[in-house]
């Protein structure tokens, strides 16, 4: 046995100060705007196939996972796959997706299921264009100039060798 109040101050742990109405379940049923902050390819765990894992993220920072099929034994799974990664190029604005990198930081709308009976998970039944307004990320902000200051230079570049004796 372990004695837990060592670490929580002496006392024993009883919740306090733990946001007990953050849920970890599958969102609601929806639309969502969401950005895209993960794409990686991945074999599937049969090793017959491979999938593109995306991983999305709503504006209260919840996120969503989507394997899209990209080959597996079975044609039609393939198809389907294809036709979602289809249309999630479509909503991102690409004319050609040749690396899942393309995919990172875009902002697009999901419609989102609930599915399981017992086991309740999200499932991505569109990809839509852009994401609302409220997703969209902020333009760079220019500083003002204090009065009397030079104007700023141009960054430039480090030399590649740097000259400082130590």
């Amino acid at each position: 046995m372990a004695d837990l109040t060592q670490y929580n101050n002496g006392t024993p742990l009883d919740g306090t100060g733990i946001d007990q109405t953050k849920s970890f379940g599958p969102l609601p049923a929806g639309e969502y705007g969401v950005r895209i902050v993960d794409a990686c390819v991945k074999q599937t765990n049969a090793g017959n196939g491979f999938y593109i894992k995306l991983e999305m993220e709503t504006e209260t920072k919840r996120r969503v996972w989507w394997n899209l099929t990209l080959s597996n034994p079975s044609e039609k799974a393939t198809q389907i796959g294809k036709e979602q990664l289809d249309s999630v190029r479509q909503a991102v604005g690409l004319v050609a997706l040749s690396d899942t990198n393309e995919l990172i930081g875009k902002l697009i709308t999901v419609k989102l299921s609930v599915d399981g009976e017992y086991n309740k998970v999200n499932y991505c039944k569109t990809y839509e264009g852009q994401a609302p307004a409220a997703m969209t990320p902020p333009a760079p902000v220019t500083p003002p100039a204090w009065p009397g200051a030079a104007p700023a230079r141009p960054l430039q570049s480090a030399p590649a060798i740097d000259e400082i004796p130590f």
